[in-house]
Formats: C-alpha cells, structure tokens, sequence
C-alpha cells in the first residue's frame, strides 16, 4: 500500500513604504517588495515508479522574491512600475524508474508596467516583460536538460470606457 505524506511550512514578509521622507519630489515614489521561504517536502511509501521517495512538492520553490520599484501621480491616475522576480530552484519533472528529478534553475525576471490617463475616458497601458530574458534552465543531476530563453515581451493596450 502506498501512502504520500506532504509537509509544507511557509514563512512570508510583505512591506511597503513610500519615499517621502526624503523630500518632496519622492512623494510619488514607492518601494515594496514581499519574501516568501518555503519549506515542502514530499514523503512515498510502498511501491511506487518515481526515483526519489523524499523530495520538495513539484513546483514549489523554496523561495520566492518579489520586488518593486514605483512612481504613482494618484490625481491624474497615472503609474509607472518596475517589477524584480526572482525563485529557488523547484521540481519541474517528478524522476522515474531510475531517472532523476529535474528541476527549472532559478531565473531573474524583471517587468515594467505603465498606465495613463488620457483623460476621462480613455486610458493607456504598457508592459514591457522579461527585460533581462536570463536564461530558462533545466537540470536532470548533473546534466541540462533544457535550455532557452523566452525573449521580451511589449505590449500596450487602449481602454475607452463609456
């Protein structure tokens, strides 16, 4: 008989502050960011096909950060953003029959979003997403199974709302 057991503790921080306090002209400007720690582990028992017995839950990264960098003109509703992610290591590919796990390598991930105002009705939004297009990698052991890059993104949208 087969038995799975799942263990996940997980410890999150979440701030933000805005930067005012270093004069006037940083009053529109923000800094947030959260951490989240994860710690999951995945127990098997009995027969089972998949290598590893003990192992972090597939797709969960034992660390997530997220950070941002922002400008807000509340009044006229604008808002322009800069946004850093970054993960730890996860399952990807649950190994078996002898195979290993494979596992997506972190990977930093930095966004820039906008939005506008262009009056009462209508308004512009722009992302520019994955700027540093870092490297997607896989490992199997020791060996990369899988490598490439996602390339940037830019898009924009104009919203009319009647």
């Amino acid at each position: 008989e087969n038995l799975l057991l799942v263990h996940d503790r997980t410890c999150e921080l979440e701030a933000r502050k805005q930067l005012d306090f270093l004069g006037a002209w940083a009053d529109p400007f923000f800094v947030a960011g959260n951490l989240a720690l994860i710690r999951s582990e995945v127990d098997l028992t009995g027969d089972t096909v998949v290598t590893s017995k003990a192992r972090p839950l597939q797709g969960q990264s034992p660390y997530v950060l997220n950070l941002q960098l922002g400008w807000e003109a509340l009044d006229a509703g604008h808002n322009v953003t800069l946004l850093y992610n970054v993960f730890g290591r996860r399952v990807v590919e649950v190994g078996s029959k002898g195979l290993p796990d494979v596992y997506e390598e972190p990977r930093h991930v930095l966004d820039l979003v906008a939005g506008f105002n262009l009056g009462d009705a209508l308004r512009l939004n722009l992302r520019a997403a994955n700027l540093i297009d870092h490297e997607v990698r896989a490992t199997a052991g020791p060996v990369v199974d899988t490598r490439f890059r996602a390339g940037r993104s830019f898009t924009g949208t104009l919203v009319w709302r009647l």
